[in-house]
């Protein structure tokens, strides 16, 4: 799981303005980090904080005038299953399988036509259940996969590629 720490700190690294643009981190520091509860370590969840984010929608017309490249919202999907994790009735399984099978349906694309996600990555192991259950790979090889793929902005499957949450994440504490 630190594996994903480091690949999207790695994204962050090559964001400009990202808050942690010039720390690189490896899965060695985040091994080493403080951990928080076992086994997750400091450097594999997102720190506290405030802010807020927005998707501008517009006609696909508008969009196509706009000075950026625009991207297109083919499929969408959404389900929710409990108020929180601890109402679940399984941990490792997420709604997101559920979501997923529809936006993708909806979309009419494969897995394999992913070029990047952008996966929500409150904690490493919120990454690897996605992966898993949108179907990028089975149920239980989400380790495998990630072990096999480099998931920074210059891999063959880019997870948040402009570092995630992490890109705000603890810096490694000097040694003493």
């Amino acid at each position: 799981l630190a594996k994903i720490s480091a690949d999207q700190r790695r994204s962050a690294n090559r964001t400009p303005g990202a808050v942690f643009e010039h720390v690189p981190i490896t899965i060695d520091d985040v091994l080493a980090s403080k951990v928080v509860a076992d086994p997750i370590h400091v450097l594999e969840i997102v720190m506290p904080c405030n802010g807020g984010s927005a998707v501008v929608l517009t006609s696909a017309d508008r969009a196509r005038s706009c000075p950026h490249r625009p991207a297109f919202v083919t499929g969408f999907g959404e389900r929710l299953a409990y108020k929180t994790h601890s109402y679940a009735t399984d941990m490792i399984r997420t709604p997101i399988a559920h979501a997923a099978e529809q936006a993708f349906s909806m979309a009419g694309v494969a897995r394999s036509d992913v070029d990047a996600c952008q996966l929500y990555d409150c904690y490493t192991i919120t990454v690897l259940l996605t992966i898993e259950d949108a179907g990028f790979c089975g149920k239980g090889e989400g380790l495998a996969f990630v072990n096999g793929h480099d998931l920074s902005y210059a891999g063959d499957f880019p997870v948040n590629t402009n570092g995630g949450s992490w890109a705000m994440a603890s810096p490694v504490p000097p040694a003493d």
